[in-house]
């Protein structure tokens, strides 16, 4: 299991008030430290809403559920005044003034945001507002210098640095759109008798125009090859032996540990570069595939993969629209939001797929 935290901050570089049960680790900044703390984090939300109404300083809270998802809004005057989540964000760019910063710092802050290692950008975040996000009371009673945080850029250069090497103009490998399509994609019909199979690996149901929304029979069968979604009959569809969505996928070339680091074990069926080699893919991304060279290709399950080489080092990081769905003949399919869950049509949905090649 991952971290699972709550946390209130107030910004008060001159402590023009203090609160009950608020201490001071970092310069500028009241961290609220409860003798307990609730099992349900959004009783921290509504605390900081209301402390709000009694201080003319933004009040930070901030939430991480399992190190998978992260949000945190600012309040001031009981109104919420900026917010960030994984459904999206609310005067994102006004941030910056609201914790002293005099100009810029915008980009930086959307940057970090883009990290798809949580942990890691809490980091980030400690260090770009200056305050410990996750103070766990245990360091309070035994180590309370390790709750000070000092505003900094150091680390924020060293991620953009390493970044840099993988992405853009210097990485190895690209991705170019050759389609994107209206539409959504699904592994199984709705209310299947045989609910947990799942369809054959690359083949897909699909929902394509308005006029196929909830109609009978309307998903249509498909099979994914050489960059292309291709119509099949349902007669193909039913002879292609169906397995579970893992074992599909892997083909019995790899076991996983989830606990208490998540770790991919290539067997010896895997790729000749790969063979019995241990991988543990960083924070954020999963092992989904392997492509045509034998080398893996981890998903965020957002909108970006990663290729690892037979050293198990990531050599290359894309970033495409849509989430990662399949990937196969040196083609990578994504699908939207939409895809794989809701039962209708969304013209808001697109299907697109992406050549991955080396330069």
């Amino acid at each position: 299991m991952g971290t699972t935290f709550s946390s209130i901050h107030i910004y008060s570089p001159d402590f023009a008030q203090s609160f009950p049960n608020f201490r001071s680790f970092s310069a500028g900044w009241q961290t609220y430290m409860p003798d307990e703390e609730p099992e349900d984090p959004f009783v921290f939300q509504k605390l900081a809403k209301k402390l709000s109404k009694n201080t003319d300083a933004p009040v930070l809270w901030f939430y991480i559920y399992d190190s998978e998802v992260l949000m945190f809004e600012f309040y001031r005057a009981g109104k919420k005044i900026a917010t960030y989540s994984p459904d999206g964000y609310k005067n994102l760019y006004g941030i910056p003034a609201l914790v002293g910063y005099d100009d810029g710092q915008k980009r930086r802050l959307s940057n970090i945001l883009d990290c798809v290692d949580m942990e890691f950008q809490v980091q980030l975040l400690e260090e770009y507002f200056g305050v410990c996000l996750i103070p766990f009371s245990e360091l309070l009673e035994h180590s309370p210098d390790f709750l000070n945080r000092i505003r900094s850029d150091k680390l924020y250069h060293e991620y953009l640095a390493e970044e840099k090497k993988l992405t853009g103009k210097q990485s190895p490998i690209e991705a170019a759109l050759v389609s994107e399509v209206t539409g959504k994609l699904f592994e199984r019909r709705f209310k299947d008798a045989d609910f947990l199979s799942f369809t054959p690996r690359h083949y897909y149901f699909g929902y394509d125009t308005l006029e196929s929304n909830w109609e009978e029979g309307a998903l249509r069968t498909v099979r994914y090859e050489q960059g292309k979604l291709v119509p099949i009959s349902q007669e193909e569809f039913d002879a292609a032996p169906k397995k579970l969505r893992r074992e599909a996928r892997v083909d019995e070339r790899i076991s996983e540990d989830f606990f208490p680091v998540y770790k991919v074990h290539f067997t010896d069926k895997a790729p000749e570069r790969l063979k019995n080699k241990t991988l543990v893919p960083p924070r954020g991304y999963s092992f989904c595939w392997f492509d045509e060279k034998g080398r893996a290709v981890l998903s965020n399950g957002r909108d970006g993969i990663a290729i690892v080489d037979e050293t198990l080092k990531i050599i290359a990081k894309i970033r495409v629209k849509g989430r990662p769905a399949d990937y196969f003949d040196g083609y990578l399919l994504t699908a939207g939001s939409g895809s794989f869950c809701g039962y209708c049509f969304e013209p808001s949905n697109a299907i697109r797929i992406y050549r991955i090649y080396d330069k």
